[in-house]
């Protein structure tokens, strides 16, 4: 019961608190004749949210953003497609993935009639269409997606761009549960070469990349390989995130889990009691 008047408060009383604050209540929201500003602040609101973890409350705001943003005179499109595509992802952040992707259906419509389909905003309302389709286990359209997402961002921009660094990580997720392994490895391999090289060698999502070789090469019965992504990659994250947060327990986990096949139960128990800690007090 009080997880439900919780969810109440959050989506109901707190939306009309946070539009009253932001001087939108009896103008703007009432006559629906918004402003870029109206746009703005909404936005900035529900990124704030966002960064607050507030995953719930940040959705809501950014719908009504996207409203802001559809309603005014002269729409902004590089704006919306913004927004829209946080609103899409911060959907598959709270598992909302059906809403999500309809939002990135409608991302990929504006960008398509704004841009035409050869263009970078197509290609990364592309990838929001793949993410909720490997969300909802249509992993043979995500890899669609996440393909012609890739090709478009290779011909028209950086070749080392940030956009084809998450994309390839991405596709190399829907890939390893496709169980093609070798497929995937290369996709994420490309993807911790273009961090390294664009963000330095102590990237957060660099450990993202580490931590996934280290599944495919235990799946692959290369242990020796796995043992040294894991290891790489639990190093990083606790330089870069710190001891005790829950991206060590996952590297922590997948080398313990790693030890226990090949039957190292004594490196294994540590580990184990560590992760557990972590995920305990997260």
């Amino acid at each position: 019961m009080n997880l439900w008047l919780n969810g109440m408060c959050r989506t109901g009383i707190f939306s009309l608190i946070i539009l009253m604050s932001l001087g939108l209540m009896g103008t703007a929201a009432a006559s629906q004749d918004y402003t870029r500003a109206d746009c703005q602040k909404l936005a900035d609101s529900a990124n704030s949210r966002f960064d607050a973890r507030d995953f719930r409350f940040s959705a809501d705001i950014m719908e009504e953003a996207v409203t802001a943003c559809e309603s005014t005179t002269l729409p902004d499109d590089t704006v919306l497609l913004a927004n829209l595509n946080k609103l899409s992802f911060t959907c598959y952040v709270i598992g909302e993935y059906e809403r999500g992707e309809r939002w990135a259906l409608r991302s990929l419509e504006i960008s398509d009639s704004s841009f035409g389909q050869n263009h970078i905003q197509f290609a990364r309302s592309l990838t929001m269409v793949g993410l909720h389709a490997w969300s909802l286990e249509r992993l043979d359209e995500a890899v669609k997606h996440y393909t012609r997402a890739i090709k478009i961002f290779d011909t028209q921009g950086d070749p080392d761009s940030e956009d084809i660094a998450k994309a390839s990580h991405n596709l190399a997720l829907v890939y390893w549960k496709l169980e093609e392994y070798d497929s995937a490895r290369t996709r994420t391999r490309r993807a911790q070469e273009i961090w390294e090289k664009v963000k330095g060698p102590d990237f957060a999502h660099i450990g993202a990349s580490l931590n996934l070789q280290g599944i495919l090469s235990s799946e692959l019965g290369e242990h020796e390989e796995a043992e040294v992504a894991y290891s790489k990659a639990l190093d990083l994250r606790e330089r870069v995130l710190g001891p005790d947060h829950y991206q060590v327990a996952s590297s922590l986990n997948g080398l313990a889990n790693l030890y226990l096949s090949l039957g190292f139960f004594d490196k294994a128990e540590p580990l184990i009691y560590r992760a557990h800690d972590i995920w305990m007090a997260s």
